[in-house]
């Protein structure tokens, strides 16, 4: 009887050390960090964002080159070029439009395309280049119907079964295509004036096109998390980011939509209360702030990394209908 009195008093004087120390450790194991969703805390250091690190190296644009004096002598040109540019990064007038210096060539071998050709640094090149249609063996308007079919949702492989095609070739033109419309939509989509802005994931299934030489067959599809924001007034999508579920792609998806934004403008954010967006909007809407001494002795205390008080950040919880 005494022995399992005993045995009794050890097993409770065990359990409740157990609680205590579970108890102490998770009140100092607590994190620093931002509170609960939409709550910021101030914080002594600036969240890092990897898109704001990559560009920390600004490279100037080089100055206007002087446009070329077209010559009077000989028959007058009749061909546009003003709109072309030299492709030849070693060339003076490498990206500049309207200089005079591009001039048309013909048609070699009778080709569908025109040759251009460039009087400052003699390069030739095809009236095709940097676009879609460059080196393509479909023609534009089978192109311009493949890249229709693929926007409406048909499957790749569907596609090329309609309009009897080779696979390969139908994603090569889809892989184009997303190029130049990510480069229009950056060159159009800058200084907005918005008011709201809503961000979110979804769970899709994504495919990856890219480097498959060295990328593991198995590793190229699965399943994916797609970050998307979009204006909700004009429903203008303003970024996509695709990758993990976790703080990077949240910067990374906020710093794409800061740079569709006018400056100064900070528009309401309204969310699914995922906690990254907390420290992702902190990161780009922050400011320091000199907290004031409370007494004469001691160090000074440092400066926070306060959100701006223009910032408005709501959480908005959807429900499934």
């Amino acid at each position: 009887m005494v022995i399992t009195q005993l045995a009794l008093i050890v097993m409770v004087c065990v359990l409740v050390g157990q609680v205590v120390r579970g108890w102490s450790t998770g009140r100092a194991s607590r994190p620093l960090g931002p509170g609960p969703a939409g709550h910021h805390h101030a914080r002594t250091c600036k969240p890092e964002c990897p898109a704001c690190l990559n560009e920390g190296h600004v490279v100037e644009p080089p100055p206007r080159p002087t446009p070329r004096v077209k010559k009077k002598a000989g028959r007058p040109r009749t061909v546009a070029t003003d709109w072309h540019f030299c492709p030849n990064r070693a060339c003076s007038h490498y990206g500049w439009v309207g200089l005079g210096n591009i001039v048309a060539n013909g048609h070699p071998n009778g080709g569908r395309w025109r040759q251009l050709h460039c009087t400052v640094c003699s390069a030739y090149f095809a009236e095709s280049t940097a676009t879609i249609f460059y080196r393509s063996r479909l023609s534009p308007d089978l192109l311009g119907q493949i890249i229709t079919a693929l926007a409406e949702g048909l499957d790749l492989q569907a596609t090329a079964r309609v309009f009897a095609v080779d696979p390969n070739t139908v994603k090569a033109g889809l892989v184009k295509a997303a190029e130049h419309v990510d480069a229009v939509s950056r060159y159009l989509i800058h200084d907005l004036h918005l008011t709201q802005v809503q961000v979110d994931e979804l769970w899709a299934l994504v495919q990856s096109w890219g480097e498959e030489d060295e990328t593991p067959p198995g590793a190229r599809r699965g399943w994916g998390w797609v970050w998307a924001g979009i204006a909700p007034d004009s429903k203008l999508l303003l970024a996509t980011v695709v990758g993990e579920r976790s703080l990077r792609y949240a910067q990374l998806l906020i710093h794409a939509i800061v740079l569709t934004l006018a400056p100064g403008v900070i528009p309401l954010f309204l969310s699914d209360q995922l906690a990254h967006y907390a420290p992702a909007l902190l990161t780009h809407f922050g400011h320091w702030v000199e907290v004031p001494r409370r007494g004469n002795c001691g160090a000074r205390p440092k400066p926070r990394w306060e959100p701006l008080p223009e910032l408005n950040y709501a959480q908005v919880v959807k429900r499934r209908v």
